[in-house]
């Protein structure tokens, strides 16, 4: 639309974008980053993904590669500036293995903090697989109780005796292995209020023994990778840091690419990415 009214060809207005970006990037200050958030965002069908780098108090994106692969996480931490990479103390990030290790390689003073809220999906996705369960074991003695109540297992309610939490405190009521599995991933929740790693670990111990005597596979299974990942998670306590403002960021990314239609190049992607959400200073001179 804006190459149509300017009466340009849209490669003519990429050429725009990707020379602002370029002016951008020249012009961009070696200034201290303390926080990084890496994170990954589908851009194409069959499974085609970008890596973003932001900066988690700047709240913007800071450089964007293709792929989600320890190489295309490395590439992007590899370019910083020495300067900026110096001053990186946490980097927040999901449990995928490929950061992890891109990461703990060129980043190793670096604290990882694995993001709280992705941490609540894989316990809202164990939850869910519970209900799941459940469900078809009820439904084929024609008991619809869990029938439409997905939703209600994956919120949280804060204060329960509200009205509008009437329906779900009867469900809570019966004894269900779902309802069970929802109190164990609230409980989870207080992991993050500690300030003292040594009582955090005695939670996670404790809350740990909880999931093993409910006897709930995908919550043990939870727990578990948890467990195997428990330095990044207590490493909140010191860097209280997540990926927040990046899945907003993702958001905005997502309106990008579904504006673009489909964009043939990687590289014009990651200009409109950059142009849109870096911060960049772009005027020309």
């Amino acid at each position: 639309g804006a190459a149509r009214l300017a009466g340009i060809t849209a490669d003519e207005a990429d050429g725009v974008l990707e020379r602002a970006v370029a002016r951008g990037l020249a012009r961009r200050e070696e200034e201290a980053i303390p926080s990084l958030g890496l994170d990954e965002k589908a851009i194409r069908k069959h499974h085609r993904y970008a890596t973003i780098l932001s900066d988690i108090e700047g709240g913007r994106v800071y450089e964007v590669a293709e792929g989600r692969t320890t190489e295309a996480a490395a590439g992007l931490l590899r370019d910083l500036p020495e300067a900026v990479r110096a001053s990186i103390e946490a980097v927040a990030m999901d449990m995928w293995p490929a950061y992890i290790r891109a990461v703990t390689e060129q980043l190793p003073e670096a604290s990882i903090v694995f993001d709280r809220f992705h941490v609540s999906k894989h316990l809202n996705e164990a939850v869910d697989k519970v209900r799941r369960g459940e469900h078809r074991a009820l439904g084929a003695a024609g008991n619809l109780l869990l029938a439409g109540t997905k939703y209600q297992w994956l919120k949280t309610h804060g204060d329960m005796r509200l009205k509008s939490a009437i329906e779900f405190r009867e469900l809570l009521a019966h004894d269900l292995q779902t309802g069970t599995a929802w109190s164990l991933k609230e409980m989870f929740r207080h992991c993050w209020s500690y300030r003292s790693p040594a009582w955090a670990m005695r939670f996670f111990d404790s809350w740990q023994e909880s999931v093993k005597a409910s006897g709930l596979k995908p919550m043990e299974k939870v727990a578990a990778m948890l467990a195997d990942h428990a330095s990044g998670l207590f490493n909140y306590l010191f860097f209280p840091i997540t990926n927040a403002a990046a899945e907003g960021l993702n958001s905005m990314i997502q309106h990008l690419r579904v504006a673009a239609r489909g964009l043939p190049r990687f590289e014009t992607f990651r200009a409109r990415i950059l142009f849109h959400l870096g911060k960049l200073a772009l005027h020309p001179a």
